[in-house]
């Protein structure tokens, strides 16, 4: 604990230096307990923030769609890693998941996984199914992009 304690002394300036100088001299556990507390904490209200981001993400861009669904997909992470009060950590049901990221990318992206949504059963075969469409859309953008730019070059 004191090792810990001269640890966190050494290694933390502002705000953070200051939780730990206010903690007895050699309770580096009791330190660390208040900086987790302070910088780490999952308050109430900073739980139901992030849920919020989660289960509304608005819709993207079809070319930023990859980024904003890696995204979401770290925020519900984040949100699974945190525990309850009462020790258990939540999980996001894949229906809920599924309904989520239908609605992240343009109506055109939503129509076609509404589509083929039979086929589709679990949120990684959902997610299989987006990524493969935005790579067609991304890829077939930038080939119709590099074509009407040699098309420019050579007039």
């Amino acid at each position: 604990s004191t090792q810990l304690y001269s640890a966190l002394l050494n290694l933390t300036e502002k705000g953070p230096f200051d939780v730990v100088n206010a903690t007895p001299k050699d309770q580096g556990l009791k330190a660390w307990r208040r900086l987790h507390q302070r910088y780490d904490a999952m308050s109430g209200s900073r739980k139901r923030a992030l849920l919020g981001a989660i289960l509304r993400p608005g819709r993207a861009k079809e070319a930023d769609g990859l980024a904003t669904l890696l995204k979401w997909e770290e925020q519900v992470k984040r949100y699974e890693r945190r525990r309850a009060r009462d020790g258990t950590r939540p999980t996001i049901a894949d229906d809920i998941k599924i309904a989520i990221v239908e609605t992240l990318g343009p109506e055109k992206f939503e129509e076609h996984l509404m589509l083929n949504s039979e086929k589709l059963e679990t949120y990684d075969m959902v997610r299989a199914e987006i990524v493969a469409y935005l790579e067609k859309k991304t890829s077939t953008t930038l080939i119709s992009t590099a074509t009407a730019q040699l098309g420019a070059d050579h007039k």
